[in-house]
């Protein structure tokens, strides 16, 4: 009798910690995350009860070997800090936050431009609170629970049903079906909707499990194979200049006066449509560079997603470039390993790629773009023949300071800036070569989603990816140079208004 008490006790006690780190984390993170409460006018009490299952997954395991106060606080502390990273990147790029964002750890740098003394005072306090329950808790500290370690076997194969589905179908699937039916459901084609419909974590989750796309048909593969096999002219010109040119944006009336330097000095514009907003630089250039979609068949940041699976003798335009006799060279004005463009621009045709490491100069915060530009006037001095660039500037990259103008004043002292390292290299570039052929290509738009809002130029369903028009979300402005103003009238008529994607298939 005593026995069964005491082992009800314990049920109890687990029951009751789960509940609460259960509730905790959905507090956490479902303000942050947006999670969807209600969905077509009904609430969605089981989905968000399901929502908390990694969390209390993670807090039994930890349970089964600490004392509960503190695997509670780890788990809560955890929950915060992954849902502030997320609410910081999908601010910026109305993209979520993936499972490979956390694995992949040399992206971490980018999260330190956007910390702020909050964030750093709740890791003090913290790591006072961690403190003090570890000294109420030190003479249980460490022991073996089995009633939390049996919750936490009995959960794993829930939480980690996309693994299992993928080697015991026969198990994982119907883990699979029945959570469909309780409303967590992997939305793979929409991963912005996906964390609002499930819930950060078990979003985590799924993306841990990435898809690669399905194998071509026969016909797919003729149409492959006719597209190499085209017979091309002779480069018209022996330098091209591409400057994919960080948060470059305008329209309209808004910040387009930042631009007059170009157009002085007879750049032609015309408007092109980017796989990304607000971020994601390396989808947008891995169109340009490939001519195939970053949306559809691959999600995520392609470069970190799939390095691995890139082939080394990738159809691209550098590699097309070098077949002809070009020097192709890239280089950034950031950390060489971020997005991975040390491992993945050598396979897309690139005979060598320049990070910030290998640069004169770094500064404080995002580096200059004179650093860039100067690194690439000295190896370019150093090429005879034919040679192609493709540079990535980044010094007009977000955060931007907001005061009483939403961002306004501090994007265009950055964008101003960035302009004027941009035409003393072009200044350059056109006295030694005029017949260089320049395109100066924004990224994506810069991250001001209060700005664009403000100023109705993007609406806030828009930015928080309920409604997708990438023509809208996606629309960027494109300056072309060249000495043969006919050549450069029938790029503009080809290029404008589409895709990225769809200017080397043209």
């Amino acid at each position: 009798m005593m026995r069964d008490r005491l082992q009800n006790k314990a049920t109890l006690w687990v029951l009751g910690w789960v509940i609460a780190v259960g509730f905790g984390a959905f507090a956490i993170s479902g303000g942050l995350q947006h999670f969807h409460i209600t969905y077509r006018g009904e609430v969605r009490f089981l989905a968000v009860v399901l929502s908390t299952i990694p969390a209390i997954w993670v807090f039994v395991s930890l349970a089964s070997i600490i004392a509960r106060p503190i695997a509670a606080a780890v788990v809560l502390f955890a929950v915060y800090v992954l849902s502030e990273i997320h609410k910081i990147k999908y601010t910026s790029t109305s993209e979520p936050l993936l499972w490979s964002d956390i694995t992949t750890l040399n992206n971490v740098g980018i999260v330190l431009h956007y910390v702020t003394p909050a964030h750093l005072l709740f890791v003090i306090v913290f790591f006072l609170a961690f403190l003090l329950l570890a000294w109420i808790s030190r003479a249980r500290l460490f022991r073996i629970s089995r009633p939390d370690l049996v919750v936490g076997i009995l959960l794993f194969p829930l939480v980690f049903h996309p693994s299992i589905s993928r080697t015991a179908e026969v198990v994982g699937n119907p883990i699979t079906g029945l959570l469909a039916t309780a409303g967590v459901e992997y939305r793979d084609w929409d991963w912005s909707s996906n964390v609002k419909h499930n819930g950060l974590l078990w979003h985590l989750v799924q993306t841990s499990q990435r898809q690669l796309p399905a194998k071509p048909t026969s016909e797919q593969a003729r149409q492959y194979q006719a597209l190499i096999a085209r017979e091309g002219s002779a480069p018209a010109v022996d330098e091209v200049i591409l400057i994919f040119c960080e948060a470059c944006w305008h329209k309209d009336y808004h910040f387009v006066d930042n631009f007059e330097p170009l157009l002085g000095r007879g750049f032609q514009e015309f408007r092109a449509i980017a796989p990304t907003y607000g971020g994601g630089t390396v989808n947008g250039a891995f169109e340009l560079i490939t001519g195939l979609p970053a949306n559809g068949a691959l999600n995520g940041v392609i470069y970190q997603e799939y390095a691995d699976d890139i082939r080394a003798d990738a159809h691209t335009l550098p590699a097309a470039l070098v077949e002809n006799g070009f020097a192709a060279i890239s280089a950034h004005n950031n950390r060489a390993s971020f997005w991975r463009r040390d491992e993945v621009l050598p396979k897309l045709g690139f005979e060598r790629f320049i990070g910030l490491e290998d640069m004169a100069e770094r500064h404080s915060g995002w580096t200059r773009d004179y650093v860039l530009y100067d690194t690439a006037l000295s190896v370019r001095a150093e090429i005879l023949g034919p040679k192609f660039f493709f540079l990535t500037t980044v010094y007009s990259h977000g955060p931007y300071t907001i005061n009483d103008d939403l961002g306004e004043q501090d994007y265009a002292y950055k964008l101003r800036t960035s302009i004027q390292d941009l035409v003393a290299f072009t200044d350059a570039v056109l006295a030694d070569n005029p017949d260089a052929l320049i395109l100066v290509i924004g990224d994506h738009k810069p991250a001001l989603n209060e700005y664009f809002s403000r100023h109705n130029i993007l609406s806030r369903s828009m930015m928080a990816g309920l409604v997708r028009d990438q023509a809208v979300l996606g629309d960027v402005p494109v300056y072309i140079y060249h000495s043969d103003n006919a050549r450069v009238a029938a790029m503009t008529e080809m290029a404008e208004g589409l895709h990225f994607s769809a200017w080397l298939t043209r």
